[in-house]
Order: structure tokens, then sequence, then C-alpha cells
């Protein structure tokens, strides 16, 4: 009976020597995302190509709105010396090259940013496949990101070594850019 007093303070030692145990086991690396976006040189080459052709978009986007308000105020001053016809046809068509040129900007926008994905994608694939090989090399149980850690000491840090890797594996980032068509252009 005596013994049975004694099964509690057993089990309590127990639990603590087996968790030391596996933590002791645990091995953590912290990786700082941001410094991986910022160093990747494929990515930043590709995100510039991508920002660039959104900047030429949205001037000429920018360029067609100020000649269609031109355009549009043109025909108002003349608005008296048509028939109200010839006028309301005016109107209607310059309202139809308006929504064309606002459809071809806006599926333009949309194929930028499905291609930024598509960048972010090839990048996040290649961290996961870089983050995968370099944690078992160096027996990393665990790899956070610093961005969710309060606290880590600077051997846990792996951040470089993932950078040398992806700038040896992913030379570039195809990016395909919409084409323009010249029959969409007015």
């Amino acid at each position: 009976m005596k013994f049975l007093r004694f099964l509690p303070v057993f089990f309590l030692v127990s639990c603590i020597t087996f968790i030391n145990n596996v933590s002791a086991q645990t091995k953590i690396g912290v990786i700082d995302t941001n410094k991986i976006v910022e160093k990747c040189t494929a990515y930043v080459q590709a995100k510039k190509v991508i920002e660039d052709e959104f900047s030429k978009s949205e001037k000429e986007a920018g360029e067609m709105q100020e000649k269609f308000s031109k355009r549009a105020e043109d025909l108002e001053n003349k608005k008296n010396i048509m028939s109200a016809k010839e006028y309301n046809k005016k109107r209607e068509e310059l309202n139809k090259e308006a929504q064309i040129l606002q459809k071809k900007f806006y599926d333009k926008r949309i194929n930028l940013d499905k291609e930024f994905n598509n960048i972010n994608k090839t990048l996040n694939d290649s961290l996961t496949d870089i983050v995968k090989n370099l944690s078992e090399k160096n027996h990393i149980t665990v790899t956070l990101d610093k961005g969710m850690v309060f606290y880590s000491d600077e051997s846990t840090e792996i951040t470089d070594e993932v950078i040398s890797e992806v700038n040896k594996r992913l030379k570039s980032i195809d990016v395909n850019l919409p084409q323009s068509k010249d029959s969409d252009s007015k």
C-alpha cells in the first residue's frame, strides 16, 4: 500500500523525463521569409517585369481615359449643332468603345495578378523543397518563419543557407505577360 503513495510521484518524474527527452531530440530552424523574398534574384527580376507591365498598363489606361474624356467633352459641345439621332448614335458608339477598353484593361490586370500568383507559387514550391532538404541535412525537426517567433538564438537561423540555395536552383522565373492585340486598341 505504501507503494501506491509514490505512484503519482513516479508518474510525474516519468513524464518530465519523457518531455525532456523529446525536447532534447527536437531541433528548430528559423527562416526569414521576408529576407528570402528580397534576396531571391529570380523572384525580384520576375516581380519587376510584372510591376513594369502593370505600370505601363496603368499609364496606358490613364491616357485612354484622358482621350475619352476629351472626346466626350467634344461630343457634348457639338450636341446643339447635331441632330438628336446623330448625337445619340455617336454617344452610344463612344460608350461601347469605352466598355471594350475597360474590359481589355480589366482582363490585363487580372492576367497580371494571375502571373504574380504564379511567380509566388514557383518561389514557394522551390522554398518548400529547399527548406525540407536543408532541414533534413541539418537534422532540423521543425522550421519556423521568423515572423512567427518571438525569440530565437542566432544558431537556429538558416535563412542565408536558404537564400544561397534558392539562388543556385532558381536561376529565373518565367513570366507570361498578356499579349497585346492591336485590334483591341482604338
